[in-house]
């Protein structure tokens, strides 16, 4: 996920205004049995630790735990 993100970041876009833009992405992260014990529950994990990402700081990844959610990597 962390390589993604990094990836992503080096994209440079320009825009029809001679502006460029560079994309980030926030990722959640969850992991079976652990986080869930089916597709429903994983998809949820998964969603609330994007949400943790996305409130922290654009362009992070977390992972979910049952204790909260922990902040893995962070450009910020």
């Amino acid at each position: 996920a962390e390589r993604l993100r990094k990836k992503v970041s080096e994209i440079i876009v320009k825009s029809k205004y001679d502006n460029t833009i560079s994309p980030t992405i926030s990722i959640g992260i969850a992991s079976f049995p652990t986080d869930g014990q089916d597709c429903g529950e994983l998809i949820k994990s998964a969603d609330e630790a994007l949400y943790f990402a996305k409130k922290i700081g654009k362009n992070c990844v977390a992972e979910y735990g049952k204790d909260g959610c922990l902040l893995v990597q962070s450009e910020n």
